[in-house]
């Protein structure tokens, strides 16, 4: 199974999330005129090990988590969601698998970086949050 897989499946299954965003949990990017907020996510960075004997079937690519958001609780709205995010990310155990079985086995998630917007034309507010997470592919 691909970690794209499993994270949306794990992200709708935290409560915290669900309460923010419902199931808008999209990869890449949000359906045309969606209603907000909502999540999208997507693989910024691919990262695998290899050693002289081959793979090592260990990655650790950098995925980007995006918070949508409009109106005039926008701003708190994406920082409720991508606290939240960081915290469901986070709160996986190490050898802990997530997603629909078989489900991919997370080794653990390193904070890369994050930052907001807001677009005044459409009082869009965004904020995204990098993260590393290191896995096994099987």
């Amino acid at each position: 199974m691909l970690l794209e897989e499993a994270i949306r499946p794990f992200l709708i299954s935290q409560s915290s999330i669900t309460a923010l965003v419902g199931t808008r949990v999209y990869m890449h990017t949000r359906p045309e005129n969606p209603p907000l907020p909502a999540v999208t996510f997507f693989e910024v960075a691919d990262m695998r090990i290899h050693s002289h004997q081959g793979p090592s079937k260990l990655a650790g690519p950098v995925c980007q988590f995006d918070a949508w958001a409009t109106g005039a609780s926008g701003g708190l709205d994406v920082a409720r969601i991508r606290e939240a995010m960081w915290n469901a990310m986070t709160s996986i155990s190490r050898n802990q698998r997530i997603g629909p079985s078989p489900g991919v086995e997370i080794q653990g998630v390193i904070h890369i970086g994050g930052g907001s917007n807001h677009t005044p034309e459409t009082d869009t507010y965004h904020e995204w949050l990098r993260l590393r997470i290191w896995h096994r592919e099987e």
